[in-house]
């Protein structure tokens, strides 16, 4: 039986509406009959800016566009891990190789979820951590999702493509998710659709899978944040803008 999540919503476009629905009943009942755990891993990495070149020229005049280039030549990919069962999932970055003659500030880690974990349920998805010198857990907003026809191979898994179409964002956040997996998870605060993600798009970074393992013995359990005061996302943003006033 489906269980009903909460935390999102999705536009299906009329021709695609009833052979998704099939195939992802179909796709669930044959999954759960023998699936336990699994653990995604992804490769985070920062787009470079439109245009490079004209960056570095200008940051040679101006001091504030050459601080924006070294955050960018700073910048590493880093690793990132999605672990999940049919009723929960847990998303976390790894902790980075810190040279301690020179720590600088990597804006792909920060972009990648930096210290704080997002859990999710068939109720909630939080993120948990510490929020400028306090521990809170953030309820995330609903995310909207388009439904598209459009499709590519990602491993061995066909993954069909997503738009959350309730972003603010100038670039809408894509997804490709898979129905090979049907549960509703995937990085950070994004999930919701009819399958896990295994490559998301925003509009300066990229994730993309790079192993999948179902079924570990190895699998720790799952442990649900429960420290830290639990705040809406719109309340954050009013603590957020207090600080920033201050």
């Amino acid at each position: 039986m489906r269980k009903k999540i909460k935390w999102f919503s999705l536009k299906i476009s009329p021709n695609l509406k009833i052979n998704t629905l099939l195939l992802f009943f179909l796709s669930f009942w044959c999954f759960s009959q023998n699936f336990e755990n699994a653990t995604i891993t992804y490769v985070v990495s920062l787009k470079p800016p439109m245009d490079l070149t004209k960056l570095k020229e200008e940051a040679k005049t101006n001091a504030q566009l050459q601080e924006v280039l070294w955050l960018y030549e700073d910048a590493v990919d880093v690793v990132s891990t999605l672990k999940f069962t049919k009723k929960e999932a847990i998303y976390s970055v790894e902790d980075q190789l810190k040279n301690e003659s020179e720590k600088k500030t990597n804006l792909t880690y920060i972009g990648a979820g930096s210290e704080k974990v997002y859990y999710s349920d068939q109720d909630e998805l939080f993120s948990a951590g510490n929020s400028r010198g306090e521990n809170l857990r953030i309820i995330q907003e609903k995310k909207e999702w388009e439904l598209l026809k459009d499709s590519k191979k990602i491993g061995k898994y066909t993954c069909y493509k997503a738009i959350q179409s309730n972003s603010t964002s100038k670039i809408k956040p894509i997804a490709w998710y898979t129905l090979e997996i049907p549960l509703p998870f995937g990085p950070k605060d994004f999930g919701g659709l009819p399958g896990v993600i295994l490559a998301l798009e925003l509009d300066k970074y990229v994730f993309n899978t790079t192993t999948i393992t179902l079924n570990s013995s190895d699998f720790e359990p799952i442990e649900k944040p429960t420290k830290g005061k639990k705040i809406t996302y719109a309340e954050w943003r009013e603590k957020a803008k207090g600080f920033f006033n201050n």
